[in-house]
């Protein structure tokens, strides 16, 4: 999450994670200076530290952080046994579905969700003009082997898998450190290496997310731009496509 901050992408479950986590370290607080810690407490303690370190490393964990948080924290609260809300438990209980279906409703009805990040249409299936990038490749023939960034790699394999293998996909446990570090980002910075990559595979397209703002993925884009080797044949506002002169 930190590092996406540092590259200036911010997303509102970024903000909702932090306020959560915080939010339940104060509950584990609370429910230690009560004394009202048990082995439950215990179990729930492992498991809120266990998911909230994976959404820290990983973003794509971050609805299954809330999945488990938001009982943990409900069951810190219950700890404290306050009996006062109980007189009004049915109240709070058609209150919360009130507000559930006021929600749903204001995201179907109205623009409101229109205004969260990445949600330019509302509707079921992939956001329009998703695969515009994939359906120019089929329709002009364009061949493998691919060339692709770390942040396209589900996206190549939703579509071309079979037909086509990617270089390197967004799941970083599926690949070795040595690969990042002496493979992907080297070819990316060095010309040198790339020239050495390129001969080894024999890239016959560049298939590239040009939102990477990581600095070896901006120096790429920049060379293969500049490249009389590679011609650019597509680009939108996600993806750009360089196809090979030479293979």
């Amino acid at each position: 999450i930190w590092f996406l901050e540092n590259y200036g992408i911010w997303r509102p479950n970024f903000e909702l994670f932090k306020l959560l986590m915080g939010f339940a370290v104060i509950t584990f607080i609370a429910v230690v200076v009560k004394k009202k810690a048990n082995f439950s407490t215990l179990q729930n303690f492992f498991l809120a530290s266990g998911i909230s370190l994976m959404a820290i490393l990983q973003s794509r964990n971050l609805a299954i952080f809330g999945f488990f948080m938001m009982p943990v924290i409900a069951q810190n609260i219950k700890n404290f046994k306050i009996n006062y809300f109980e007189k009004f438990k049915k109240e709070l209980k058609y209150l919360s579905l009130g507000f559930c279906f006021l929600v749903l409703f204001l995201l179907v009805s109205t623009n409101i969700a229109l205004s969260f990040p990445y949600w330019r249409n509302l509707g079921i299936g992939l956001e329009r003009n998703n695969s515009a990038a994939i359906e120019f490749f089929k329709s002009q023939n364009l061949k493998g082997p691919v060339f692709n960034n770390y942040d396209i790699g589900g996206y190549l394999i939703f579509h071309l898998y079979p037909r086509q293998k990617v270089f390197v996909d967004n799941r970083p446990e599926a690949y070795s450190v040595d690969f990042f570090k002496k493979i992907y980002v080297p070819a990316q910075e060095n010309e040198k290496e790339w020239k050495k990559l390129d001969e080894q595979y024999k890239f016959n397209s560049i298939i590239f997310n040009h939102r990477d703002l990581t600095p070896w993925g901006q120096k790429f884009l920049i060379q293969k731009s500049q490249d009389p080797l590679w011609k650019q044949v597509f680009v939108d506002d996600k993806v750009i496509i360089f196809q090979s002169k030479t293979q």
